[in-house]
């Protein structure tokens, strides 16, 4: 990408004031004094690209109040009426779009984003046309109206998608590559590319690192997260079919063996067994149905009556298996209560984990807050007196051993997890025994009718046949219902089959990825992309470690001492080792290094641009910024904007560029003045 002309265009009461300039296809040094307007020309052309994320927000609110409310000029105070940024851009394919965007208007909202086929700054050529986009919204990096969608497309990239924090798939968006290629002024130089944005992407930096380099591992990653995505549908739609298979059984007092609670390549679909009452399997229990159905037929045709004695007999039978029912039947009603007094109890419990583990984080985060600001109580020393404290109240109470916070948090985490299992078994089985007590309630209603109708038989013979017809019907109704749901379960059977192949299928394909992260190809493009890093490193004059000991990590694709990873590192890290200005130059060498790995064999993804605000921090010494200035000059195929004050000295300036190829922009003042027709 190169960016071709910007156009800040302000209407006040006063007239059109604001800035216009063209920057050179190589280096462009944009050179101003402190306050002058460096960085808002800087934030200009990231709002204008909807990147203004890097600078830590959404919207006009990140550009400087000049540009939207007020600025002075010449002792007076103007105010702004409405304003707008224009970025001309080209991509590698010699294509040129002009890019329109407001900051205040009263009908264009600042996430409307206009494009326009025209070279309207650098060749004054007439805007034409327009191509409406938005920013910031739902579907504008994945819809063809959507901003960021059509700008990955001009810009020829193919964005991946990638694992987030929460399990899931996420496109590893536009703006998050960016954070490589830009770096503003007042957070960009405290890390190796600070200011990516949050999307929710798992290890957001080592995705961006290996997309721009180009690694196969993204197409491996991208296969992978496929593949268990897929292992989660299958998963998932397993559990449903299974569950409806479960609750079908247990509707109709069925008990199946042989099931999986989640797909297994144990599996056997011809091993489930179907039982039900006295541990019949279903077809022997509707053979049993059958001949108890042909006996009523026989005895209802008999001519003679059945006997008292025979009637009282089975009224006798009846009412015993009524008691043991009912018996059954309190003692699941029982359960039930019980099992309702614990859920209740391990919620009171879950809630005050919950509570304390609410507690516990918040003390940490203020705490890590603490460490980001290099405050000596977050480093458990006293800010007065540095003598060491904890962080436990108890902690001179109690003799033993006590939990850091870190440690408390895992503690309460682990028993939160165990508290939510232990209820969620006990919620799953009231459900099982609720379909349970229905069906005993249904079975107690008909042993009342069938004695019912066998008191009356004692004096009524009619009454006897009533009874044979009712039995009858219970069994056809009953038999009825064995036989759709073995009908259903053969159906639920082959679903249930299908994805067991599907599971096979999958988990052989996860089988054949390649172990390692890295392929050979991977782990030689790393390998130069480390030895670019250190070849700048020794260029721009870094001297707090020996260099030849730092890598970059192959865990976080970040440098590193001793193959540690930076994070973990405290007392023996390139960054906290390194003076301020040495760290600097240790992420010049690491952005630098990416753009020159990424044009090298097999090519990657850099866009062949930098933008750097500021990169002489910390009093930087001369030399060191010459030679970044001259290393930048020296890519024919890179484009780099480089904003900077020279600590307002000519002198400076002079033996920073002396001798170098470069498109100077500077002004004196403020940057916003009077506009020429």
């Amino acid at each position: 990408m190169i960016i071709l002309g910007l156009k800040i265009n302000l209407v006040t009461n006063e007239g059109n004031f604001g800035f216009k300039e063209t920057f050179g296809r190589n280096l462009t040094v944009i050179k101003a004094g402190n306050s002058g307007g460096k960085s808002t020309l800087v934030s200009t052309i990231l709002y204008a690209l909807g990147m203004e994320e890097i600078l830590g927000g959404k919207g006009e609110n990140t550009l400087p109040y000049c540009l939207s409310t007020y600025f002075d000029f010449e002792g007076k105070r103007i105010q702004v009426e409405a304003s707008e940024i224009y970025l001309e851009i080209e991509n590698k394919f010699g294509d040129v779009r002009t890019i329109r965007r407001t900051i205040k208007d009263k009908y264009k909202h600042s996430k409307l984003i206009e494009i326009y086929d025209s070279k309207y700054i650098s060749k004054k050529e007439r805007l034409g046309s327009v191509t409406p986009t938005y920013v910031h919204d739902a579907g504008g990096a994945k819809r063809e109206e959507g901003f960021h969608f059509y700008l990955e497309k001009f810009l020829g990239l193919d964005l991946p998608e990638v694992g987030t924090t929460s399990g899931g798939i996420a496109k590893l968006y536009l703006q998050t590559i960016f954070s490589a290629h830009a770096i503003e002024q007042k957070r960009g130089w405290t890390d190796y590319l600070a200011n990516i944005p949050f999307y929710g992407i798992r290890d957001p930096k080592v995705r961006v690192v290996e997309f721009l380099l180009g690694l196969e591992v993204f197409e491996i990653n991208n296969l992978k997260n496929k593949l268990m995505n897929n292992l989660g549908e299958v998963t998932q739609e397993w559990q449903i079919v299974n569950k409806r298979l479960i609750d079908k059984a247990n509707e109709i007092g069925l008990k199946i063996e042989g099931l999986y609670r989640e797909p297994s390549l144990l599996f056997n679909p011809d091993e489930l067994m179907i039982y039900a009452k006295e541990n019949y399997t279903i077809d022997e229990y509707i053979i049993n149905l059958k001949n108890e159905y042909e006996q009523l037929v026989n005895k209802e045709k008999a001519e003679q009556n059945i006997s008292s004695d025979e009637i009282l007999k089975e009224i006798e039978m009846i009412t015993d298996d009524l008691k043991l029912i009912s018996i059954g039947f309190e003692q699941l009603n029982s359960k039930i209560i019980s099992n309702r007094v614990s859920i209740s109890s391990y919620q009171e419990i879950l809630d005050t984990i919950v509570e304390d583990l609410g507690k516990n984080k918040a003390a940490l985060k203020l705490r890590d807050l603490g460490a980001e600001l290099d405050i000596e109580v977050s480093k458990d020393k006293c800010p007065t007196c540095f003598q060491h404290i904890v962080d436990n109240l108890l902690a001179e109470e109690i003799k033993g051993p006590q939990l850091d916070l870190k440690e408390q948090i895992e503690h309460l985490n682990s028993q939160k997890k165990m508290l939510e299992k232990q209820m969620g078994g006990v919620i799953e089985e009231n459900k099982l025994l609720e379909v349970k007590v229905n069906n005993t309630k249904k079975e107690i209603s008909r042993k009342h009718n069938i004695l019912d109708s066998l008191r009356k038989a004692v004096t009524s013979g009619s009454e006897m046949e009533k009874l044979y017809v009712r039995k009858q019907i219970y069994i056809e109704n009953e038999v009825y219902n064995l036989e759709k749901f073995k009908d259903n379960f053969y159906i639920l059977k082959n679903e249930m089959s299908a994805l067991i192949d599907q599971f096979r299928w999958v988990d052989g394909q996860i089988s054949l990825l390649p172990k390692e992260i890295y392929s050979e190809k991977d782990i030689k493009k790393i390998n130069f992309f480390e030895d670019r890093f250190k070849r700048n490193a020794m260029k721009f004059n870094y001297e707090s470690a020996q260099i030849s000991d730092i890598v970059i990590s192959k865990d976080n694709l970040l440098p590193s001492l001793a193959h540690i990873e930076l994070r973990e590192i405290r007392r023996s890290s390139t960054k906290t080792d390194s003076s301020a200005s040495d760290f600097v130059r240790l992420i010049w060498s690491y952005v630098l290094a990416l753009f020159q790995a990424s044009s090298s064999k097999p090519i990657g993804n850099h866009l062949n641009f930098l933008l750097l605000d500021e990169p002489g921090q910390h009093s930087m010494a001369q030399q060191s910024q010459r030679s970044l200035l001259m290393e930048l000059s020296s890519y024919s195929d890179l484009q780099s904007i480089v904003a900077a004050s020279f600590d307002e000295s000519e002198a400076i300036f002079h033996e920073v560029t002396n001798g170098l190829d470069f498109k100077l922009i500077t002004w004196s003042g403020k940057l916003i003045k009077p506009m020429k027709d």
